[in-house]
């Protein structure tokens, strides 16, 4: 994951990858003039890399060679440079900020050799390839510059992930989805539709129960109503005998 820092951030962070480096290669240049005078060579790994020790007053391959002030002035004005960019800048990424102290730091370490004795102790030695014997310091200036020129190219300064001393603004959560209904299994459905069927059978039993009875009455009152009046009983008498 991408980090990002603010300013007082990056600033905090590139004192300290200066720091490292420029320890680094004053504590091997200190060692190497200490275990290494007088043409000693100290194999480091076999058939790729040994330590001598070799003074250098110029650049790589011996270019430039006397030009102390020069260099001085480069160095100076790269790292001036390098504090008037994170200055200006509000963020930057940590590989950015990385790449920056690794070349700062490599310019201070080299600039320390040239501003005391006017020449670069120089001490790592390669085997496998025809290379001009280097320090830390160098070393810390070009993974800087590589690195720095992958941050250019590749676009490592997202915003999306923060590293800052300010609290981070809050981000609305989103919209809650509504959990879609749920769906019955069919037994369930089934069970729930017989009950619902015998459930309106017995109410609609019930109804034509209940104005079947109402209805009762009503009938009753019209075949009576209906039905013809019976003759009153004559009474029994000796008369009706004879007859």
């Amino acid at each position: 994951m991408k980090k990002h820092y603010s300013r007082s951030v990056s600033f905090l962070v590139f004192a300290v990858v200066v720091c490292i480096s420029v320890v680094l290669d004053r504590t091997t240049k200190t060692l190497a003039e200490t275990h290494l005078a007088g043409g000693v060579t100290q194999p480091f790994i076999p058939g790729f890399i040994d330590f001598q020790l070799v003074y250098n007053r110029g650049a790589a391959w011996g270019l430039f060679e006397g030009g102390r002030t020069f260099f001085l002035i480069i160095a100076a004005f790269t790292i001036v440079a390098m504090f008037l960019y994170i200055a200006v800048n509000t963020r930057h990424s940590a590989l950015e900020i990385i790449a920056l102290g690794l070349v700062a730091g490599g310019a201070i370490g080299n600039g320390v050799d040239r501003a005391i004795s006017g020449e670069v102790v120089d001490f790592i030695h390669t085997l496998f390839i025809n290379f001009p014997l280097f320090n830390i310091a160098d070393s810390s200036i070009t993974c800087g510059v590589i690195l720095f020129i992958i941050v250019l190219l590749f676009g490592m300064k997202n915003p999306e992930s923060t590293l800052r001393v300010e609290s981070p603004t809050k981000v609305e959560s989103p919209t809650k989805v509504e959990s879609p209904a749920k769906v019955e299994s069919p037994e369930k459905v089934e069970s729930t539709a017989k009950v619902e069927s015998t459930a309106k059978v017995e109410s609609t039993a019930d109804d034509v129960a209940q104005s079947v009875a109402e209805s009762q009455p009503e009938t009753t009152d019209a075949l009576e109503a209906s039905s013809p009046s019976s003759a009153p009983e004559e009474p029994y008498s000796e008369d009706n005998r004879a007859v």
